[in-house]
């Protein structure tokens, strides 16, 4: 049994979207040669699915995280903003491993956590399901 990545993104209609993983890298390294007109000024929110393989064939979704992800003026994802909220995300993380709380007293800085809470959104339970079944190939959805 293998796994697989696989990103989607919705805009405000529910509509999901596929990202191929390939895309996506390249759109880190470069956001400025992809743009999506859709999502020009707006913040997207994203879906990012594990999903189990048995022989290459998408069997069971294990784990749905969900983020956002901003896009510029121009369409293009907008990669400071990216960064910033993942380098929140890690400071959170490390900042709970490595300097446990002691009694009351929080260590971890509370700007990072506000960053980190504006970055997720709730999938609800219809949606959910629609973003199961894509993950699962079992609905089409549009690529990017």
């Amino acid at each position: 049994m293998g796994l697989s990545y696989r990103l989607f993104l919705l805009d405000p209609n529910d509509t999901i979207y596929r990202l191929a993983n390939a895309k996506f890298a390249r759109m880190l390294l470069d956001p400025t040669r992809y743009r999506f007109q859709p999502f020009a000024g707006h913040r997207i929110r994203s879906a990012d699915t594990i999903v189990a393989l048995d022989g290459g064939t998408p069997v069971e979704v294990l784990r749905i995280t969900c983020g956002m992800l901003t896009f510029d003026d121009k369409g293009c994802l907008d990669v400071q903003t990216l960064w910033r909220r993942e380098s929140a995300r890690l400071e959170v993380v490390m900042g709970s491993v490595l300097c446990p709380t002691k009694g009351d007293t929080n260590v971890v800085e509370t700007a990072s956590q506000f960053i980190v809470q504006g970055d997720r959104w709730t999938l609800s339970g219809a949606l959910a399901e629609r973003v199961g079944a894509a993950a699962l190939g079992e609905i089409k959805c549009p690529r990017l």
